[in-house]
């Protein structure tokens, strides 16, 4: 069961947690370690000036026996010597040297044990403590040693008779023994004070040890504990999203959502309203394919059907069932079904979308014209299309190729024949007409002119659109397509007193379709014919650079508004409506023009200010390889 408490925390919280808990209690532990640690080296220092002073106390002790001792052999040995002199005057010459030699000695050795031991009580007096349970018996110790100093110096230097002195010895040896007692007492509470701080010692490393134990145990345990508070909530959690996972892959209902605030029941939550938005998706794409008019249909790399859409069996004849699982030459006919499989086999899936026109065989043996729309999704290895019925279009363009074949036969030749009269009229090869039929017969050579470059001009865009325009490309000399241009126009710019001039020299070679780029250059020489005025000039040339060619037609003419010049090239365009009527324009020219560049794998455009003049120009490729 999820803890409420671990669930509602994010995973950042948990993480600070799991670090922060048993951070704080290496932090406590570590204080009370370094707190034992401390207390153990007061201890050893405590311990360290206690030995110390006992190594004082037993010297001073040592020195000050050795020192008694001294001064009482230095009293026993001359009252001896007294004593033999009292008994025998005659050997006092012979003692008397030898007894001071002795006395010399023995009062050096006491005085200098007793100024030591004096010296050395002290120094014990200074290394005890106030604190300490041993000062009062050392103050009182070192005391009576320095009145055991002063009774030694009576001693020396008192003059009195031998009993005199021996009672002085007698009372400086009570003196002496009285000091012992002391001097063990003092000793005896030291190894007892030593002792007591040993067992502390003791007590406080065993305290260490368990300090240092059981934080590592307790410490494991936290750790230990936390991870699987907090992990058993996550892992639980995150097993629910694995099989969700899962689930919606073999498209399984997904389980309950999981509770709680965190990162993982967020992730939840989106996955569940991400499987919602497929599921949901997934429905609208299966409506949208069962009731498409087109089919569709996937293949894999095989060309073997995976997936058909149920309009296969209104259109096709065929069920889905009858054909998935079977190859795509089924619906082709055998004269396509290489090319078909050729084509699909090379799609890239760079390309998003390619398009393809087949022919397909219906389950009854009809035909119906189709057009795909394939892509490739090579991590899937299938081919996804679209199959939408052509026929109705290929009728219409059935018809209107049998149209335009009417044009050409049934109306272009008749009109040809009209020119043809006009032109006879016009030059009084039929006879003198009046000027009333002059003018007349000048006028109906025009409309009929106009009507043949009209149906010329319906004619390419035919050619263009079914894709029937060939280009032939073959190597000829620009000053030759300038000469053949200015051949088709020279009379036009005679009427209106246009003088053309040509920028050109050289004879440079290009290779391409010279009828096509010759009527490129006489549709633009010829535009600008319209709109210059009599009595100006006409300027066409070529520009050459390192990769193009850039033919241009410049005029005087009353220019082009900028809004104008990019929809220039589109069919049926004119800068004004009106240009249509009075200048006789179809407003298809430059379209074909633009067509007929780009099929060289060039580029046309204008420029032109108004009132000054146009000028259009066209870039054709130095080598053009293919078309």
């Amino acid at each position: 069961m999820n803890s409420p408490f671990s669930a509602n925390l994010s995973l950042s919280q948990k993480s600070f947690l799991l670090v922060g808990i048993p951070l704080a209690f290496e932090v406590l532990f570590v204080s009370l370690l370094c707190g034992t640690q401390s207390q153990l080296e007061k201890l050893y220092k405590t311990e360290l000036k206690e030995k110390t002073l006992a190594v004082a106390i037993n010297k001073a002790e040592s020195t000050l026996l050795r020192a008694g001792s001294f001064a009482m052999m230095e009293k026993v040995i001359s009252m001896r010597k007294i004593h033999q002199v009292n008994e025998d005057k005659d050997i006092w010459q012979v003692v008397a040297p030898q007894l001071r030699k002795e006395r010399r000695f023995w009062t050096h050795q006491r005085a200098a044990g007793m100024s030591d031991a004096v010296a050395q009580w002290k120094n014990v007096l200074a290394l005890v403590d106030d604190e300490n349970v041993v000062k009062p018996d050392v103050e009182t110790l070192t005391r009576l040693i320095t009145d055991l100093g002063a009774d030694f110096e009576t001693l020396e230097y008192r003059r009195g008779s031998v009993l005199e002195q021996q009672f002085l010895v007698v009372k400086i040896y009570k003196k002496l023994a009285g000091l012992m007692p002391i001097a063990d007492r003092i000793i005896d509470q030291q190894d007892q004070v030593q002792a007591r701080d040993a067992e502390k010692q003791q007590q406080l490393r065993e305290l260490l040890d368990y300090i240092v134990w059981t934080g590592v145990i307790l410490n494991i345990i936290l750790v230990t504990g936390l991870a699987i508070y907090f992990n058993k909530s996550t892992l639980s959690r995150l097993d629910s999203l694995m099989k969700n996972l899962s689930r919606l892959s073999e498209g399984i209902t997904l389980l309950p959502e999981v509770s709680g605030r965190d990162e993982i029941a967020r992730l939840d939550h989106s996955f569940h309203d991400m499987a919602r938005q497929l599921s949901e998706a997934h429905r609208r794409e299966t409506a949208i394919i069962s009731h498409s008019a087109d089919v569709i249909f996937s293949v894999n790399l095989d060309l073997q059907f995976n997936f058909v859409s149920r309009a296969s069996e209104k259109l096709w004849g065929y069920t889905p069932d009858d054909l998935v699982g079977k190859s795509i030459d089924q619906i082709l006919p055998a004269a396509e079904r290489e090319s078909a499989r050729s084509q699909l086999l090379s799609l890239s899936d760079e390309v998003s979308v390619n398009s393809m026109e087949r022919l397909i065989v219906r389950n009854d043996g009809t035909t119906l014209f189709t057009l795909w729309s394939t892509i490739r999704v090579e991590s899937e290895e299938t081919i996804f299309c679209i199959a939408h019925d052509i026929s109705d279009r290929k009728k219409v363009e059935q018809m209107r190729t049998e149209f335009m074949t009417m044009v050409t036969h049934d109306i272009r030749t008749p009109l040809s024949s009209l020119t043809i009269m006009f032109e006879l009229l016009t030059e009084g090869v039929l006879g003198e007409l009046n000027d009333r039929g002059k003018n007349l017969s000048e006028k109906g050579l025009q409309s009929t002119e106009r009507l043949i470059r009209l149906i010329s001009d319906l004619l390419d865009m035919e050619r263009i659109d079914s894709g029937m325009l060939t280009i032939e490309l073959q190597p000829i000399s620009i000053s030759t397509l300038f000469a053949r241009a200015l051949d088709s126009v020279q009379s036009s710019a005679e009427k209106k007193s246009i003088d053309l001039k040509l920028e050109c020299s050289g004879d440079t070679l290009i290779n391409v379709d010279a009828d096509r780029i010759v009527q490129v250059l006489v549709n633009l020489i010829g535009n600008s014919l319209k709109f210059a005025p009599s009595n100006s000039a006409i300027t066409l040339g070529v520009l050459e650079s390192d990769t193009t060619f850039e033919f241009f037609v410049s005029d005087q003419g009353r220019g082009i508004p900028k809004e104008k010049c990019l929809s220039l090239f589109d069919r049926y365009s004119q800068v004004e409506r009106s240009d249509a009527v009075v200048q006789g324009g179809s407003g298809l020219g430059l379209a074909i023009c633009k067509s007929l560049v780009a099929a060289h794998g060039g580029t046309i455009g204008v420029e032109s200010e108004l009132g000054v003049g146009s000028r259009f120009w066209f870039q054709l490729p130095r080598e053009i390889s293919s078309v």
